[in-house]
């Protein structure tokens, strides 16, 4: 059964209530920012930075080296391998079943 939302609100607006009443409220203050708060780095910090940075350059360029000695081919060997085996796993639950 399908009924008219007119027909409702004609009959129902004898029956609706207010819902709200008004009150007396402040209006809501705006809000000022404060003045920002900077933060400097001391010379302490800066040269913690500096050693870190010069730490991890060296560290990369050792990777790098290390990285560079191993051969491209014997890297494709032992991976390509490791990949194709651990895609072309069968799965039980298919070589169970009958065709």
């Amino acid at each position: 059964m399908i009924i008219d939302p007119v027909q409702i609100l004609k009959t129902s607006a004898r029956q609706i209530l207010p819902t709200a009443t008004p009150t007396n409220v402040a209006p809501i203050p705006t809000v000022v920012p404060d003045t920002p708060e900077y933060q400097f780095a001391a010379d302490s910090g800066k040269r913690t930075l500096w050693v870190v940075f010069v730490l991890m350059v060296i560290t990369s360029a050792g990777f790098a080296a290390a990285a560079w000695r191993v051969p491209v081919v014997s890297c494709s060997y032992s991976i390509t391998p490791a990949c194709l085996a651990h895609h072309s796993r069968p799965n039980v639950s298919t070589m169970s079943s009958p065709l």
